[in-house]
């Protein structure tokens, strides 16, 4: 990674930050987990004011119902998209960042690998 900065994607905050950097590192997968909660949690959230309101309007005046469950629907949803939106952000990474990654591989960390994988090495991790 530190010698070929320029095959990251660029940083954005949900798409490729430094725990994407990490966990890619550590398990071949590009993604981070800080993001995904971050998103479920505001959906949750969000699905929790939006019924509060859609209550308590219910209460006072029954004709805006339809609207505002309407509108909840879109800010419960939002999050949840953009979370999509995310997931395949960061398998399109995973990809590239693999791809790259073995095509510039030194012939001794594919036979490291293979002996790590097979049994044969040291497991050290």
């Amino acid at each position: 990674i530190l010698e070929n900065e320029h095959l990251l994607p660029p940083y954005h905050v949900f798409y490729s930050n430094s725990e994407c950097i990490a966990v890619w590192a550590k398990t071949g997968r590009w993604s981070t987990l800080q993001a995904a909660v971050y998103l479920v949690s505001s959906s949750v959230g969000f699905g929790k004011s939006a019924t509060m309101l859609t209550i308590s309007v219910a209460a006072a005046h029954m004709i805006l119902v339809p609207a505002l469950a309407v509108g909840g629907l879109a800010v419960v949803g939002a999050p949840l998209l953009y979370l999509k939106k995310s997931q395949e952000k960061w398998e399109e990474a995973t990809i590239l960042l693999t791809d790259k990654f073995w095509m510039q591989a030194d012939n001794e960390v594919f036979i490291e690998a293979i002996e790590y994988w097979g049994g044969r090495g040291a497991r050290n991790g």
